[in-house]
C-alpha cells in the first residue's frame, strides 16, 4: 500500500483529496494546523470506508517544526503501516 502525505488535509481540497486518495487504496497521511477536529473527523471518515489514515499536527511556517515533523511521520509509517522511510535510515 503506498502512503499520501496531505498537508493541510483537514478541510476543503486537501479534505477531498485525502478521501479519494484513500478509496484508490493509499494510505492517508494528513496535516492540520488550527482545525484537529476537522482533521479527525477526515481520518473517521476514510477509517469508516475502511481506508487507513491519521492526523498530524503541523505549522508550514514554522520551519524549526519539521525536524519533529518528519520524525513523527517515521513513528507513524512503522507503527501504522509497517513501513521505515528512506531518509530515516537504517
Amino acid at each position: 500500500m503506498g502512503v499520501i502525505l496531505i498537508t493541510g488535509g483537514s478541510r476543503g481540497i486537501g479534505a477531498s483529496t485525502a478521501e479519494l486518495c484513500a478509496r484508490q487504496g493509499m494510505g492517508v497521511i494528513l496535516t492540520y494546523n488550527r482545525h484537529p477536529e476537522a482533521a479527525h473527523a477526515v481520518v473517521q471518515k476514510i477509517e469508516a470506508a475502511g481506508g487507513k489514515a491519521l492526523a498530524l499536527p503541523l505549522d508550514v511556517a514554522d520551519v524549526s517544526s519539521f525536524e519533529g515533523f518528519a520524525e513523527a511521520v517515521t513513528r507513524a509509517l512503522s507503527a501504522t503501516w509497517c513501513e521505515r522511510p528512506e531518509w530515516a535510515g537504517e
